[in-house]
């Protein structure tokens, strides 16, 4: 066999035609199939990354709302405490003015019987006073002189 010219030019437009079907046949589909392909991982790197993002925002969101529980926490506690405080004041307070009014109520009370008893014995020691009178004068006392005689002692024993 020889290599001449037109053989030559068979085996070129051969390639040619080849070259042709090949970049017609598999190239473009190849390329098509390639290109769909990138996109689909730029779209799931994309998608990775945009959850990535939520997700990082979902997180500082919690975190703020669980800092934010802390700090209502903290909050109802001192109100808590504040309150307890309050409370406990309020029945210091109370158990103070009741404590004060039993004092008073007791010294009324003591001042009532001491005028009781000094009336009793003021009593007795004019019926005493009379009796001795009379044993004295060997006379009836009246009420006048009775009385008079009462001041008198009392102003001695004071």
């Amino acid at each position: 066999m020889e290599f001449n010219g037109i053989t030559m030019l068979w085996h070129v437009i051969n390639a040619a035609i080849l070259f042709l079907a090949i970049k017609f046949l598999l190239y473009k589909p190849i390329t098509k199939f390639m290109d769909a392909r990138e996109k689909q991982v730029a779209d799931t790197i994309a998608g990775a990354k945009a959850q990535h993002d939520q997700a990082s925002e979902m997180l500082t969101s919690a975190q703020e709302t669980v800092k934010a529980a802390k700090a209502a926490e903290a909050q109802v506690a001192e109100n808590g405490a504040r309150l307890g405080q309050q409370r406990a004041d309020a029945l210091i307070a109370e158990a103070k003015e009741q404590a004060e009014h039993i004092i008073v109520q007791a010294k009324r009370d003591g001042e009532d019987i001491m005028r009781v008893s000094a009336a009793q014995v003021e009593a007795e020691a004019a019926q005493l006073s009379i009796a001795i009178a009379e044993k004295v004068l060997e006379r009836e006392v009246k009420p006048e002189d009775h009385e008079a005689m009462i001041r008198e002692f009392l102003e001695k024993v004071d």
